[in-house]
């Protein structure tokens, strides 16, 4: 017996499946090559930032994810023994003259966005009889018009990229 001239039959709904899974496939591929080239790029992901500051007995912990912000974002964490309300401040000045609260409640964490180039000071205390943290600083810095243009180039490639292998899978698989 000859197994020559036997042809494989997939009916239609399986062909649409094995399609869609490597569509999801190649996306994924494409996602992962995204992440790896904008992290590597980018200065401020690593955790760069102020590790735990020795405080006083009674105070909080609180650290940074960065000491230099370029991407416009960075989020700030503490510990206490304490599981209180929360207090924390921002200030640009180191002595807190003119501090601000930005937030307050009971998580250990903050996100912070939207800030301007400069330095910026931060302290956080339990809001029950907690004592002020060290502070801490973070400076924002902006990526320049070229750096920024340049990330955005290297999205378009990504993208343009992605399309293709999307567009070429989908004219391979499509029947006559």
């Amino acid at each position: 017996m000859s197994f020559k001239n036997v042809q494989l039959v997939i009916p239609r709904k399986v062909n649409k499946k094995i399609h869609a899974v490597q569509l999801r496939r190649r996306l994924r591929i494409c996602q992962w090559l995204a992440v790896v080239i904008l992290t590597a790029a980018s200065p401020s992901y690593p955790r760069a930032g102020a590790g735990p500051s020795s405080t006083a007995h009674e105070s909080a912990v609180l650290e940074s994810s960065v000491s230099v912000a370029t991407a416009g974002f960075f989020s700030l964490n503490w510990q206490d023994a304490q599981s209180a309300p929360f207090v924390l401040q921002e200030s640009s000045s180191p002595g807190f003259s003119n501090a601000s609260v930005i937030y307050r409640g009971p998580d250990t964490a903050h996100f912070v966005s939207g800030r301007d180039n400069g330095k910026y000071y931060f302290r956080v205390r339990a809001a029950r009889d907690g004592g002020w943290s060290e502070p801490i600083a973070v400076t924002v810095h902006h990526h320049s018009l070229p750096r920024a243009l340049g990330f955005f180039s290297v999205g378009l490639i990504v993208f343009a990229a992605t399309m293709a292998v999307i567009v070429a899978g989908a004219s391979r698989t499509r029947e006559p």
